[in-house]
C-alpha cells in the first residue's frame, strides 16, 4: 500500500554524503574551515547538567542577538539552523496552491521545502551574467504570487543583490512577502535586516553555520516584524535550538573580533586563490561569498574525480548559468595550498 503524501512524489531527499568527510579537505559545503571562536569551545566545556537535561532557556541569548541586530527581541525567532527558518516562513505565510517566485538556481532547501508545503514554484532563471533578474521577477508577478524568495548574496551564483533593487520590490509590492536569506551576509558585509520594521512583509533568514563556524550545532534565526514572528512561532518547533547551540551562539556573539578576522582572512585567501588559479589557466568568477566558481567546461567531471582521489572535496554544479562550473569553498592557507597543488597537477595531466 502506498502511504506517502502526493507532495513527495518525484521528490529526492537533500543529498547527504554517506562517507566520512572528515577524511577529506572539505571545500564543498562553504563551512568556515577556520572553525569556531575559542570562546565557543570554552563555553561548551563549561556545559552543565542543566544544559543537557532541561529544555533550553532562550531569554538571554535572544536579548543579546536582538541587540546585535539593533532590533527588539520580539523581532527574533530562534531556529534549528537556517533550514527551519525557511520551513517556518513558507508554512506560516504561503497557502497550499499559492505561488512563490524563485530566482534559479538557488539554495536547494527552498524548492524542496516549498514543494513539501504544496507551494507552486515559479522559477525565474539567472542569466549568464549572474545578476539579480529584477525585471524578470517583476514581469512574473501574478495574482497568485504570495512570496518572492531571494538569497543575498545569491547561492550558488555568488553575487550580491543591489539594495535598491530589493527595496524597490519591498516598496512597490507591499502585499507580497519577501523571504530574504542572508546566509553569507558576513562575507558580503551587506544586510537589510534593519528594514524589517519598515517593511512588514520582509522576513530575513540567517544562520550561525558560516562565518561563525557553528554548522555542526544547527543554530539560526529569523528576523521580521513582531506580528510575523508570532505567526512563525505557531509552526516553529517549541525548542528547535538546543541548549548547547544557544550556549555556543552566545559565545560567538561575544567574540565579534573572531568573526571579523575570519572574514578578513577569507577575503585575502579568496584573492590569492583566484590569482593563483588564473595563472595556471583556470577561469575564476569572483563572488561576494566565501566560495569561488571555477569555469572548467567539459573537464568538470574529470577534475572533480581527480580532486576526490586526492582527498579534496568540491561541489559540482549543473544547469544554466553554471553548467561546467565547480564551486570551491575558500579554506585556510594550508588547505588552499593543497588544493592549488592538486589543480596544478591535474592541469599538467590534462595537457
Amino acid at each position: 500500500m502506498k502511504r506517502e503524501k502526493k507532495n513527495l512524489e518525484g521528490h529526492e531527499p537533500y543529498p547527504v554524503p554517506e562517507f566520512s568527510r572528515g577524511d577529506f579537505i572539505r571545500l564543498d559545503m562553504n563551512e568556515n574551515l577556520a572553525g569556531c571562536s575559542p570562546r565557543v569551545l570554552s563555553a561548551l566545556r563549561e556545559a552543565s547538567v542543566d544544559d543537557v537535561s532541561f529544555y533550553p532557556d532562550y531569554s538571554k541569548f535572544r536579548e543579546k542577538l536582538a541587540q546585535s541586530c539593533k532590533l527588539k527581541k520580539e523581532n527574533i525567532l530562534l531556529t534549528c539552523g537556517g533550514d527551519e527558518g525557511i520551513r517556518c516562513t513558507l508554512e506560516a505565510f504561503v497557502e497550499d496552491g499559492e505561488e512563490v517566485i524563485m530566482p534559479f538556481p538557488t539554495y536547494a532547501m527552498f524548492p524542496i521545502l516549498a514543494r513539501l508545503q504544496g507551494v507552486q514554484i515559479k522559477e525565474v532563471p539567472f542569466a549568464r551574467d549572474r545578476l539579480f533578474p529584477k525585471k524578470t521577477i517583476i514581469n512574473a508577478i501574478s495574482e497568485k504570487t504570495k512570496g518572492i524568495i531571494v538569497v543575498n548574496p545569491a547561492s550558488p551564483t555568488g553575487l550580491l543583490v543591489k539594495q535598491e533593487d530589493l527595496e524597490q520590490l519591498l516598496a512597490d509590492y507591499p502585499e507580497i512577502m519577501v523571504f530574504l536569506d542572508e546566509t553569507y551576509c558576513h562575507y558580503s558585509k551587506t544586510s537589510l535586516i534593519h528594514l524589517v520594521e519598515k517593511y512588514p512583509q520582509l522576513v530575513v533568514i540567517r544562520t550561525f553555520s558560516k562565518a561563525q563556524g557553528l554548522a555542526g550545532l544547527r543554530l539560526g534565526y529569523v528576523a521580521s516584524a513582531g506580528e510575523n514572528i508570532v505567526s512563525m512561532s505557531k509552526v516553529a518547533f517549541p525548542y528547535g535550538a538546543s541548549s548547547l547551540a544557544v550556549k555556543a551562539g552566545l559565545a560567538a556573539l561575544e567574540d565579534d573580533d573572531f568573526t571579523r578576522k575570519v572574514v578578513e582572512d577569507t577575503d585575502k585567501e579568496k584573492e590569492r586563490l583566484q590569482s593563483s588559479l588564473e595563472k595556471i589557466g583556470i577561469k575564476v568568477l569572483p563572488t561576494d561569498t566565501n566560495f569561488l566558481l571555477l569555469e572548467v567546461g567539459e573537464n568538470e567531471e574529470r577534475i572533480y574525480k581527480e580532486l576526490f582521489q586526492r582527498k579534496i572535496l568540491v561541489r559540482r554544479l549543473s544547469g544554466p548559468p553554471l553548467e561546467g562550473f565547480l564551486r570551491v569553498t575558500v579554506g585556510i592557507r594550508k588547505e588552499n595550498d593543497a588544493f592549488l597543488q592538486a589543480m596544478q597537477e591535474i592541469r599538467l595531466l590534462g595537457r
